[in-house]
């Protein structure tokens, strides 16, 4: 029986790599360090049973405390933008680079929400521009996924 160089996994997939593994893998501890599913499910504000609080209101964790934004949906959103690492369609790393930029704008919502848009178009610009030289040199695979994390990052 031949082998065929040019198969892909069983479902048309391309085999599993330790970079994609690793890149799963920041990517599921990034979420998982937002905080437990006992956290997720408490209501914000609850009150103390016990403890030198005992009958007082306390605010009791929420799943994206600590997770770069103090808002919930930019939590979730570069979350989100995360989990595409598996299948190419983002880069930790460069997801990170841009949430710390992005993050300095933090206090001010519209200068916030100002930096979100321009940081994610800037990147998007610039993954495009590889996406471009790759392709002139024939690099149609480095091509196309330069593209698919330019779409992203501008969808984003």
């Amino acid at each position: 029986m031949k082998k065929n160089d040019n198969a892909k996994g069983d479902e048309g997939r391309a085999p599993l790599t330790r970079r994609a593994v690793l890149k799963a893998g920041l990517a599921l501890g990034a979420i998982a360090s937002t905080g437990s599913l006992a956290a997720y499910a408490a209501s914000p504000d609850s009150v103390s049973q016990n403890g030198p609080e005992k009958g007082k209101l306390v605010r009791m964790a929420t799943w994206h405390d600590g997770f770069f934004f103090k808002d919930e949906s930019l939590v979730f959103e570069l979350i989100r933008v995360m989990a595409k690492t598996l299948e190419h369609g983002a880069d930790i790393g460069e997801s990170l680079s841009t949430a710390v930029r992005i993050k300095q704008k933090e206090g001010d919502m519209q200068a916030l929400l100002h930096a979100w848009y321009e940081e994610w178009r800037k990147l998007g610009e610039r993954i495009e521009k590889i996406g471009d030289e790759c392709l002139a040199k024939g690099h149609k695979v480095s091509a196309r996924d330069a593209y698919l994390r330019a779409s992203e990052y501008y969808r984003n």
